[in-house]
């Protein structure tokens, strides 16, 4: 299909020269106006390097204009409101670290927050603190481990504290011994 359009070609020549079109290559979002179309023109007689994108007032065929759209797999409509996927966006994939903090917050969300022991144990049974962490609305939790339970329990700090206060200040001990040494 050829056309004979009245656009600068890429080599410069006579000013009234006509210049042939061979083919639409390719298409893009015009950089001056979001709602209208550039396209890539093959020259005849001119090799690849010589494509130049034009704006589609310039283009006076609409027979290959057409042409060219019947090879997109979307409308040309679909390209002007953004209703085409020309490509997928990447998912990211999360690093390891990321993904287990990921897993063990859902854990917690999951697991159940007590403000009391689990049903047979008392406060004295705490076998250990594992970790301590902050909340959103500054409240401080603590993962306690139980003896004969495989499951720890997330029980606020201040509770902990009042009831068994030994073994908060143990868990939080060392890290003050540490800091001021």
């Amino acid at each position: 299909m050829t056309l004979k359009s009245k656009t600068t070609p890429p080599s410069p020549a006579a000013d009234d020269a006509v210049y042939e079109v061979e083919a639409i290559v390719d298409h893009r979002r015009s950089l001056r106006d979001d709602k209208k179309i550039d396209y890539l023109i093959k020259w005849k007689d001119y090799d690849s390097s010589s494509n130049t994108w034009e704006r589609e007032a310039n283009i006076y065929s609409k027979e290959l204009v057409d042409a060219y759209w019947s090879t997109i797999p979307y409308t040309m409509d679909a390209f002007r409101h953004n209703k085409h996927n020309t490509t997928k966006k990447r998912t990211h994939s999360p690093s390891p670290a990321r993904l287990e903090r990921s897993q063990w917050i859902h854990q917690v969300k999951m697991s159940e927050i007590k403000a009391a022991p689990p049903l047979g144990y008392m406060w004295k049974d705490i076998e250990a603190i594992v970790n301590v962490f902050k909340t959103e609305p500054n409240i401080f939790f603590a993962e306690v481990k139980w003896p004969g339970i495989q499951v720890n329990t997330y029980i606020p700090t201040r509770i902990i504290k009042k009831y068994n206060p030994i073994k908060v200040s143990l868990r939080i001990q060392p890290l003050v011994i540490t800091c001021l040494s």
